[in-house]
């Protein structure tokens, strides 16, 4: 029957890298909300005819292997770009694994949220950044070099504002989101209040000539260090400066380097001559040094999240723990080699830290981040391939994108190219800033623009270099309504534009400020941006300023559909309103996002998508504005879109990443039953199936390849039958069990399954080699389904009362057992992103967790057979419901295609799968 699976059990040693079990049962719900969405409206189903005949499959084999490739239905990502070097990072400030913020020496922050990183390039430019510290996911303050302060408000960062210190600020700390500190040398300090910075005088008219770290633990109790000192705040008062060190006082270049503050009554400090104090109960402990059985190295930074746990790095690239008591021996985390070793230039440990325990986060001045989860440092990765991307589309079949290097890359066919050479001449002079494809013309043509006000053409001889279009400055904006009007904007606020043979000279529309977007419905229509959120309009003859649209807010985009209908053109603002121009100007204000809208594009007058920087998007079909989706869970800043079509849109982030969405949704499903045989409807076609087959045992399971065109089946001993182009990756054949198979599911990639048995026994078959293990997990009801994580990472499995256990990255949403079902638990669906799942049982009852949004059950309704199975939608917008009678019920944007419901067959439906 195939190759034997890798094989875990409860009972037996796992091989390989174990999935650490992340979550268990939730305590408590919000039971009355999830009870009243629970009764929602039912579609019913109704009978039809059955699907296509029955052939008798192969088992272990694919009764086809073709390949042809169907349209991805709903958002799918693309990663194409390849990693660059990274920022010479200087600060970071965790607050939980979940989130993260750093800082760099250029100017830019980089938020993290467990998984990924996103880049907020250029916040403070010109500055170069020194700390950062962060209350919660939605405050954080950073500071600069040259007195600068910037705020975090949770999506957004506010414009850099001078405190006038005159020197720099080298240390931030914050308590609450209305008590913070900063230091600067001299003889005052800043201290905020919620609303604004004043500046206080240090103690006694101390002049501070070093750098300080602070670290407050409240808005009534801070330790400052500077120097060989520290002193304390109080209540509003300093104590004063208390020599820490007098043996290393007059050492050439010996100082504090790091200060961390648990409680009122305990801190770590570490300096750069490798040594440690700590302050307990307002008393400084003698130095220790930390790495005695080393060359002495300098500690740069130090973060403690309990009075016994600490962690320092080192400019070796070394950490060590402090564990109450004493200091672990250092070890090296970042680089090779275990004694005194510094790096490449910028190279070495900058910051370290942690939010618990269980999470530390360090970063180094190569960009690189390191994460210590339970006591393991995680190899080096890059924080940063974060190359921006802009993407235009001429049809659903042709897209271009380029990146900030010109790199470019193509779509076709429903596939991208990896992104390629940039156009002749640009690599070596300049970056790219502004890509536009022609929308009506079916040949392909592009337009790019550069830093240097080079215009690149791409034809259908390739790419043509137009140096000098716009000499000197950076051709920030474009857009191309047809192949014999484009417009450009650039760096200065001037406008340009092509009449199909050259491009124009220069018309001044703002007052040297960057053109952030410009779009035209046609050559005598056009709208104008800055970056300043001022708008101007062009009659084909000048332009004329708009009076501003939604004071207090700035409009961020703006997009003109050259097809007819309501709108003629759409903008956004950064409060996450939206609101339209039907060509008597703009009225009807909306707030569709309130997380501050960055991008929108119109494919026609009557639907426009739109995106923000927390990864989510927002449609607005047929004159209404939806609810957002979150389509990309890294909360990168999604601020490039282009929909050719109202099928087709296509974002380009701050990542490097590429995501597409086809609306079409899934047309069909299959349904199998027990003897194997296969119902398909809709366009969900029939490949075979094992009605009339001899089988060892009773099919369990049903699940579809991703394109559509294939399916597997799955029998109660581990057999698994494949059919269309579904490939057999192999089964348990005669391997003996102790319990039956109860669950099967298709990795993502599609290059693999798992099966799982009633005590939750994972089997794998996955062509990647992954492995899985449920070791010393046990369970209070049989186990009845499982799913897999979005990048094959992790999966979870549910148990007939409801609970749901989740293992690698499988995160955990909640679980329907604190809920009681009034019938079992029979299976589950996670949602395409692995960000949620749905749980349903055998009375028809839906319960949704995490993203999975819950569209109706049947919970309470009489049935004529209980529900065996769930399956979703490609877009996670709907489900089918399938009874063992072969009833479909369906919700959301299920379509309902037919079912076998009132047919009478001598063996039951036990799955279904969407086509």
């Amino acid at each position: 029957m195939g190759a034997r699976p890798q094989v875990f059990s409860p009972r037996q040693p796992a091989i390989g890298r174990v999935m650490v079990r992340r979550s268990g049962f939730i305590l408590a719900l919000g039971i009355g909300i999830i009870l009243s969405l629970l009764a929602g409206p039912v579609v019913s189903s109704s009978a039809t005819t059955l699907g296509s005949g029955s052939q008798a499959g192969v088992s272990g084999k694919s009764s086809t292997k073709s390949l042809a490739h169907s349209v991805e239905v709903g958002w799918k990502t693309f990663h194409l770009l390849n990693p660059t070097d990274g920022p010479y990072l200087s600060s970071v400030s965790c607050v939980s694994s979940q989130f993260c913020m750093a800082v760099d020496r250029s100017g830019d922050g980089f938020s993290y949220n467990g998984g990924y990183w996103t880049e907020y390039p250029a916040i403070d430019p010109g500055g170069i950044f020194t700390s950062i510290s962060c209350v919660s996911a939605n405050f954080c303050v950073a500071v600069d070099a040259t007195g600068n302060i910037l705020t975090w408000t949770g999506g957004l960062w506010s414009h850099p504002v001078s405190e006038n210190t005159g020197a720099p600020i080298s240390s931030v700390s914050c308590a609450t989101t209305s008590f913070c500190l900063a230091g600067y040398p001299g003889t005052l300090y800043l201290e905020f209040n919620g609303t604004s910075w004043t500046k206080e005088p240090w103690p006694g008219g101390l002049t501070i000539n070093e750098s300080i770290y602070l670290s407050c633990t409240s808005a009534i109790s801070c330790e400052a260090a500077y120097g060989y000192y520290g002193f304390s705040f109080s209540s509003g008062t300093w104590s004063s400066p208390e020599l820490l060190d007098s043996n290393y006082l007059h050492t050439s270049n010996s100082e504090i380097d790091g200060l961390s503050c648990y409680s009122t009554n305990f801190c770590i400090a570490v300096s750069n001559s490798g040594y440690g104090y700590e302050l307990t109960n307002g008393s400084w402990s003698a130095p220790v040094q930390l790495d005695t059985a080393d060359f002495v190295t300098q500690l740069d930074s130090v973060s403690c999240a309990s009075t016994t746990f600490c962690v320092a790095t080192d400019s070796a690239n070394r950490s060590m723990g402090f564990n109450g008591s004493s200091w672990t021996h250092p070890s090296h985390i970042d680089g090779a080699g275990s004694s005194y070793q510094a790096t490449t230039p910028g190279g070495v440990l900058g910051a370290v830290s942690c939010a618990s325990a269980d999470f530390c986060l360090a970063i180094d001045g190569s960009g690189n981040y390191l994460v210590d989860s339970n006591g393991v440092w995680s190899a080096a990765m890059q924080i940063s391939n974060l190359v921006p991307v802009q993407v235009s589309c001429q049809l659903s079949e042709i897209c271009v994108a380029v990146d900030e290097n010109g790199e470019v890359a193509s779509y076709q066919s429903a596939s991208w190219s990896n992104f390629g050479a940039a156009p002749p001449g640009l690599a070596s002079k300049s970056s790219m800033d502004s890509l536009a494809c022609v929308q009506d013309s079916l040949i392909q043509s592009c337009f790019a623009g550069d830093s240097l006000g080079n215009i690149y053409h791409l034809g259908s001889s390739g790419w043509q270099e137009v140096p000098a279009v716009d000499p000197g400055e950076a051709i920030t904006a474009l857009t191309c309504p047809t192949s014999e009007f484009c417009a450009l904007g650039d760096s200065t606020g001037q406008v340009r534009y092509y009449n199909g043979v050259s491009w124009t000279s220069a018309q001044s529309v703002f007052s040297n400020a960057p053109v952030r977007a410009i779009s035209c419905p046609s050559s005598t229509s056009c709208f104008a941006l800055d970056v300043f959120g001022n708008l101007s309009y062009y009659d084909g003859s000048s332009w004329s300023p708009v009076a501003p649209i939604d004071p207090p807010y700035k409009v961020t985009a703006i997009s003109c559909s050259p097809l007819s209908g309501l709108i003629q053109c759409m903008a956004v603002d950064n409060g996450g309103n939206a609101l339209f121009d039907s060509g008597s100007g703009f009225g009807n204000l909306v707030q569709v996002d309130s997380s501050g809208l960055s991008a929108v594009s119109c494919s026609t007058g009557t639907s426009c998508i739109a995106t923000d920087g927390l990864g989510h998007t927002v449609e607005y079909p047929n004159s209404q504005w939806a609810q957002y989706v979150t389509v990309q869970w890294e909360g990168a800043d999604m601020y490039s879109v282009s929909c050719p079509t109202v099928e087709m849109c296509v974002v380009a982030d701050s990542v490097g990443e590429i995501l597409v969405d086809s609306t079409i949704s899934s047309q069909g499903y299959w349904s199998v039953s027990k003897d194997g045989g296969v119902y398909s409807y809709g366009d969900a076609l029939f490949y075979g199936s094992l009605s009339g087959s001899t089988l060892r045992a009773p099919i369990v399971a049903i699940a579809a390849t991703s394109d559509g065109r294939g399916y597997w089946l799955a029998d109660s001993l581990g057999d698994v039958y494949s059919f269309g182009d579904a490939i057999f990756y192999g089964s348990l054949g005669d391997q003996q069990l102790n319990y039956p198979i109860v669950g099967f599911s298709v990795v993502p990639d599609g290059l693999g399954y798992f099966m799982v048995d009633s005590v939750g026994d994972i089997f794998v078959f996955d062509s990647s080699g992954s492995l899985a293990s449920t070791v010393g997990v046990s369970f209070n009801a049989p186990i009845e389904g499982l799913a897999i994580s979005a990048d094959n990472g992790g999966f979870w499995e549910v148990s007939s009362d409801g609970g749901i256990f989740a293992f690698g990255d499988a995160q955990f949403y909640g679980t329907a057992e604190p809920l009681h079902p009034a019938a079992p638990i029979v299976g589950m669906v996670a949602t395409s992103n692995g960000k949620g799942y749905w749980e349903v049982s055998s009375d028809g009852g839906v319960y949704p967790f995490g993203d999975a949004t819950y569209f109706g059950s049947l919970g309470g309704k009489h049935l004529n057979a209980p529900i065996v199975g769930i399956t979703a939608t490609p877009d996670d917008r709907g489900y089918w419901l399938v009874a063992a009678d072969g009833g479909i019920f369906s919700f959301g944007d299920a379509g309902f295609y037919g079912s076998t419901s009132g047919v009478r067959f001598d063996s039951p439906v036990v799955g279904v799968a969407a086509g």
